[in-house]
């Protein structure tokens, strides 16, 4: 990643909407200068930190003067900002055009999901936590955090406490944690999210299964990348990461398969999907057990949590 330009990331490596703004950078071959937020650690309640986001979240994009706390808001302003020219454009220049209607309609899809649940209910589900791709650490601490709130609400007193002027925004946080930590260890709850994916990776099949003839080569919505291509490049890095891309798209969606082999050879998505496994603090987590039990309660359920908070407030 580039670190010699004037736009700042702070994000971190296991963050699903971080994950769609790196790929949205790189895809766009922009510098800029990647700053991790360590979650565990409790940074992202940190005063300098809260005020630049004061939803405790991450990621976050600073340009200059301008701040833009959500992912979808950085994908926007990216798009309308850096497109043309030497950086490729993500979205057609065309709003009449039919390809434009289809980038919009598979990125409406795409916002519906309930990522966090999905991404946490495997966590904590016993059958299929085994397949998750994360050290067993950070899983087990992972499960363990997403269990109580009673750790984050500790530590977002402190926050609200030392910067006052995001008390409503942790509050409207503290919030939608309190439902969301119940729902990911409810089966209904966890199976609506589970079907919401099925459905929108149908939707993307029966798509897919329509670029005959001149169209073989096209992408999800068109003969260029878009960005509803990296909205699903993002979830089917994430599916794998969870263990459930045989059950859920290389046994029954061959069209999808065969777009997931072709998108693995951008290096945007290489360089995205080896993010999460190349983070040292999880193989340091491995051979130092005493880092992580420290540090679980704090902020291990945000990164995908954040998603869904961020979105709804964005509709």
């Amino acid at each position: 990643m580039n670190g010699n330009g004037t736009l700042k990331l702070y994000y971190h490596p296991l963050s699903f909407y971080s994950h769609r703004v790196l790929f949205t950078l790189l895809e766009k071959g922009l510098h800029f200068k990647p700053v991790v937020v360590d979650l565990m650690a409790a940074e992202q309640y940190q005063p300098e930190y809260l005020r630049l986001n004061p939803n405790g979240a991450v990621p976050t994009l600073q340009d200059g003067v301008k701040v833009f706390p959500d992912s979808s808001l950085i994908m926007e302003y990216l798009e309308d900002n850096f497109s043309g020219g030497k950086y490729p454009r993500l979205m057609p220049s065309d709003k009449s055009s039919e390809m434009y209607r289809k980038v919009q309609e598979f990125t409406e899809a795409f916002s519906s999901l309930n990522i966090p649940v999905f991404s946490y209910g495997t966590m904590h589900n016993e059958e299929l936590r085994k397949n998750v791709r994360l050290p067993q650490l950070v899983l087990r601490a992972r499960v363990q955090a997403t269990s109580s709130m009673d750790n984050l609400q500790a530590v977002v007193d402190r926050a609200m406490s030392a910067v006052p002027e995001a008390r409503p925004e942790l509050e409207k946080k503290l919030e939608f944690f309190a439902g969301f930590t119940t729902d990911i260890r409810n089966p209904e709850r966890y199976g609506e999210a589970v079907r919401g994916v099925e459905v929108y990776l149908q939707r993307v099949e029966d798509e897919l299964i329509t670029h005959v003839g001149d169209r073989v080569n096209w992408w999800l919505c068109g003969p260029s990348f878009t960005l509803a291509d990296i909205d699903l490049c993002v979830l089917l890095n994430r599916i794998w990461l969870l263990g459930l891309e045989e059950r859920l798209v290389t046994r029954c969606r061959p069209h999808l398969t065969t777009y997931l082999r072709r998108a693995q050879q951008r290096k945007a998505f290489q360089r995205v999907a080896a993010v999460p496994l190349r983070l040292r603090a999880l193989m340091a987590a491995e051979r130092a057990a005493t880092y992580l039990p420290l540090a679980i309660g704090v902020g291990a359920v945000l990164a995908a949590a954040f998603g869904v908070y961020s979105a709804r407030r964005a509709s």
